[in-house]
């Protein structure tokens, strides 16, 4: 009797262990398709998750940290590498965009408005978009990760983005390290990838969330 009571509960333990590891990998299909949206990826950060329960739209993602409270993302569907946040609104320039290889948030439609360097610090450190602040001037390197891995002047194929200016250069925080009185431009288009430009002149800029970033100097 005692020991049929233990190979009971020793079947027991293995069903309860086997159902654990197949709700953390997804439900127990992986959560995922093998394009990338699976949980425990690189560079997500804490707070993300995923689930397909939402009606053959793509995974849902949650991302913990806008406002302290869970915010549902939908998977971009022609390049999973991204997900949307649609911020309550129908207007399009108010949704945001999550890299999921970084764990950046990016503005989906950068403004059209230029400004100098400080002032586009500024512009960034005043925005209040997707009902969250903590917005900031993007470094060198994080505007790179937008690059198309097999053209840098380019955004990656099938991005989100929209509004894009590829005739423009857009700031990016980083001081050039022997000349403090320019930084670095980036831009999309072939010519000005990546422009050394003067910081009282105006330029355009792309606001980010998340990640270190930089001091403004």
């Amino acid at each position: 009797m005692k020991a049929t009571a233990k190979i009971t509960l020793s079947a027991l333990f293995v069903v309860l262990m086997m159902g654990l590891a197949s709700a953390t990998n997804g439900n127990g299909n992986g959560n995922g398709n093998g394009n990338g949206d699976g949980n425990g990826l690189p560079g997500f950060g804490p707070g993300l998750g995923g689930r397909n329960d939402d009606g053959g739209r793509g995974p849902l993602w949650q991302l913990l940290r806008l406002n302290g409270e869970s915010v549902t993302w939908f998977s971009w569907l022609p390049n999973r590498r991204f997900a949307i946040y649609a911020a309550g609104s129908g207007d399009t320039v108010n949704h945001l965009v999550l890299d999921r290889g970084t764990g950046l948030v990016w503005q989906r439609s950068p403004g059209s408005d230029t400004a100098a360097w400080q002032q586009a610090h500024v512009g960034c450190a005043n925005l209040t978009l997707g009902n969250v602040r903590g917005w900031r001037l993007p470094t060198l390197e994080e505007l790179g990760t937008l690059e198309a891995p097999s053209n840098p002047t380019d955004l990656p194929t099938n991005h989100p983005f929209m509004n894009v200016d590829h005739t423009q250069i857009y700031w990016s925080a980083t001081t050039i390290d022997d000349d403090p009185l320019n930084a670095y431009g980036k831009g999309f288009a072939t010519g000005v990838n990546l422009i050394p430009a003067e910081k009282l002149l105006p330029h355009l800029f792309w606001c980010v969330r998340g990640g270190q970033g930089v001091h403004a100097q």
